[in-house]
């Protein structure tokens, strides 16, 4: 299934919309009957249902639109574009590596 004519050339546009009403989503909840800023209590005990969205927003979006925009093209694409390994091995450690490496250095 194909998105209609008017949305095509936008998918970036899109994306950022679609992504930032889902992100964001999470937030109004919170801020809707509680009001802003919430008491600590309530930020606490909303936590799970306010941030998830925050945080998979984007590839919820993104995950949304492929099928929108190319349908079963656009997953079986997307699924051949991440099997594909364009550095080498040496540059994943660096990607994984870094950050836990810095953490345990700056906990000495």
């Amino acid at each position: 299934m194909n998105i209609k004519p008017s949305a095509a050339g936008r998918e970036t546009l899109t994306y950022f919309v679609v992504t930032f009403a889902i992100s964001w989503g999470g937030i109004l909840i919170l801020a809707g009957p509680y009001g802003l800023p919430a008491t600590p209590e309530i930020a606490e005990k909303a936590w799970p249902i306010v941030f998830t969205p925050f945080f998979l927003g984007p590839i919820t979006a993104g995950l949304l639109l492929t099928g929108l925009f190319s349908g079963r093209a656009g997953f079986r694409e997307l699924g051949a574009r991440l099997g594909k390994w364009r550095v080498g091995p040496g540059w994943y450690a660096v990607a994984l590596l870094t950050a836990p490496l810095l953490v345990g250095a700056l906990d000495l």
